[in-house]
């Protein structure tokens, strides 16, 4: 994934990809990490115009009942993000 998103950014805009390498594994809907990445495709050109660097970089997320009270309907426990 990192090389398709490389290859599709605007030549100005520098990408840097920071993959956590002991990273948990992920159960989530398989579409939804690529949508998110194609949204970034489509969106920074217009964000950074004059060019620029877009890191995205991924981390395991523990999160704690504090960490979660403005959030209804979420459990405490691990989390993965993903951030650009």
């Amino acid at each position: 994934m990192a090389e398709l998103v490389r290859r599709a950014m605007d030549l100005a805009i520098k990408v840097n990809i920071r993959f956590e390498d002991d990273a948990g594994v992920v159960r989530c809907d398989p579409n939804k990490p690529g949508s998110a990445i194609l949204s970034l495709h489509v969106n920074v050109p217009d964000t950074i115009p004059q060019g620029g660097r877009l890191v995205i970089s991924t981390a395991d997320l523990p999160l704690g009942r504090a960490d979660l009270a403005n959030n209804d309907g979420a459990l405490p426990g691990d989390y993965f993000e993903i951030r650009a």
